[in-house]
């Protein structure tokens, strides 16, 4: 049976360099065995300055709803996370840099678990 993890109700400002999150979830069971050990809801957080707001890597069972983000280039990653619901979120991007509201990453648009290839995955609004 999956554990319940629930991140709500949270400020966070962090560091504006690349490969930073405020709020990072990775389902360590589901990409090593397959199974799925974490059903995740993210909700009524605000994130200021990090590359991404929100990641999640291998999540099979994930909501995010209702945060705030004020992110340097991503407001939710979503890495080999299809089935993740993600709505009614707010996002506000730095003029004149090249953004992305949802970036969904399939296996091989990543390196490892910290750098993404240049350039990968499919950029969507929400």
């Amino acid at each position: 049976m999956p554990s319940s993890l629930r991140i709500t109700n949270n400020e966070c400002r962090s560091s504006q360099t690349a490969n930073t999150y405020c709020f990072h979830v990775v389902d360590l069971m589901k990409l090593g065995f397959g199974y799925e050990s974490i059903n995740a809801k993210i909700s009524r957080n605000s994130c200021t300055d990090s590359q991404t707001c929100i990641s999640l890597e291998h999540a099979g069972s994930a909501i995010v709803v209702d945060n705030s983000c004020a992110s340097q280039q991503f407001g939710v990653e979503l890495y080999n996370s299809a089935d993740a619901v993600v709505s009614r979120n707010t996002f506000d991007f730095p003029s004149g840099v090249m953004s992305c509201e949802i970036r969904e990453l399939e296996i091989g648009d990543k390196l490892d678990f910290s750098r993404v290839a240049p350039g990968a995955g499919t950029c969507r609004a929400q």
